[in-house]
């Protein structure tokens, strides 16, 4: 499967709360988040936790309030996944089994995040051969990759119906991302780097800074 929310404009699928809207910047419509308490967006649920998938969208950080802010997570008991910022800032990635004795299969930071700028932000998790393989990017160039810690694979179950953007779920008194996000796309493989470098290419011929 591809889910492609394009974040330009009213859309069924995606759900907007608290100061959350469409807004016109750098000549296109995209999604705004004003960074305040629960000011986010959701989408509904994907099916990834058995399977290798690819995460990618386009964000423009405007400030930070100083505490991880997450671009697309399901990130509330029990965990599941994150894309997220830390302080430093840089981009970082956490997946989360349900195993007790190591719940995070993968959990790692690379790659900075500039203020102000429009980037394309994006990882990739294979489980080819039963080996969890994670893969992040930045602007269509890989910063970093990690192995998957021994164990099951699966990602923790959670009967939740939708992923949110821009919220720490388990957090809900505490500020969102502020900035910009559209074109965020999950897709239910691994694509290579060549094939995320075409996609961050094309995406980038109709971006203006």
């Amino acid at each position: 499967f591809l889910f492609h929310w394009t974040l330009n404009g009213p859309d069924p699928l995606v759900s907007l709360y608290k100061g959350a809207s469409y807004k016109t910047t750098d000549g296109r419509t995209v999604l705004y988040l004003e960074g305040n308490q629960r000011s986010y967006a959701e989408t509904p649920a994907i099916p990834i936790q058995k399977i290798s998938f690819s995460l990618l969208c386009w964000v423009k950080v405007l400030s930070l309030p100083g505490h991880h802010v997450h671009i697309y997570s399901d990130w509330s008991s029990p965990f599941q996944f994150r894309l997220y910022i830390d302080a430093e800032p840089e981009l970082c990635v956490n997946l989360r089994r349900s195993d007790s004795q190591s719940k995070s299969i993968v959990s790692f930071c690379a790659g900075d995040i500039t203020i102000g700028e429009w980037m394309h932000v994006a990882f990739t998790w294979s489980r080819e051969n039963r080996v969890g393989k994670l893969y992040m990017y930045i602007n269509g160039t890989k910063t970093g990759e990690r192995a998957g810690s021994p164990g099951n694979l699966d990602l923790n179950p959670t009967n939740h119906t939708v992923f949110d953007i821009g919220l720490k779920r388990e957090r809900m008194d505490k500020s969102t991302l502020h900035g910009y996000l559209r074109d965020l796309m999950v897709i239910d493989r691994a694509i290579t780097e060549e094939e995320l470098k075409s996609i961050f290419d094309c995406s980038k011929l109709i971006r203006r800074n």
